[in-house]
């Protein structure tokens, strides 16, 4: 059912809970599974790292991913953009052969949420296919990588 699927992370608690149930899915329907990391530029302040620098911050963030989907016997395909994350998560989307998209939430309500805006909640709205939502703490049964808990 599906064949491929991206997991935008970035590194928050959120995000680790959605790589669980995304290497779940993979695992169960052989999927090639598709970290993606972006990079927004309103973010990056005055770090000062050069963007190789931070491109290679980010593909530490997304290479367990990778690491615990080999272990599981599966395909995966590192992705790090710049932009706006809802946009450039939906654009990939979009634009690659993605059937699911499994991310995170990082639980805001209310007023917060509101003014702040939510690149889950964009999401959902603007992708061109399914989207599963994962609230932050929210436990599919697996470890990253721990096919014995798996079903």
């Amino acid at each position: 059912m599906y064949d491929e699927i991206l997991v935008p992370i970035d590194g928050s608690p959120g995000a680790e809970s959605a790589i669980e149930h995304a290497l779940h899915i993979a695992r169960q329907n052989d999927a090639t599974l598709h970290p993606l990391y972006v990079i927004n530029p309103a973010d990056m302040g005055d770090l000062g790292d050069e963007p190789a620098e931070i491109r290679a911050q980010c593909s530490e963030v997304t290479q367990p991913v990778i690491e615990a989907a080999r272990e599981a016997g599966l395909k995966a395909e590192q992705h790090v953009l710049e932009g706006t994350p809802n946009e450039r998560i939906v654009e990939y989307a979009a634009d690659a052969p993605i059937d699911l998209i499994v991310m995170g939430t990082h639980g805001k309500s209310g007023l917060s949420r509101v003014l702040l805006g939510s690149t889950a909640e964009k999401v959902v709205r603007n992708a061109p296919v399914p989207v599963l939502t994962i609230r932050s703490g929210v436990d599919s049964g697996a470890e990253v990588g721990d096919e014995s808990k798996a079903a």
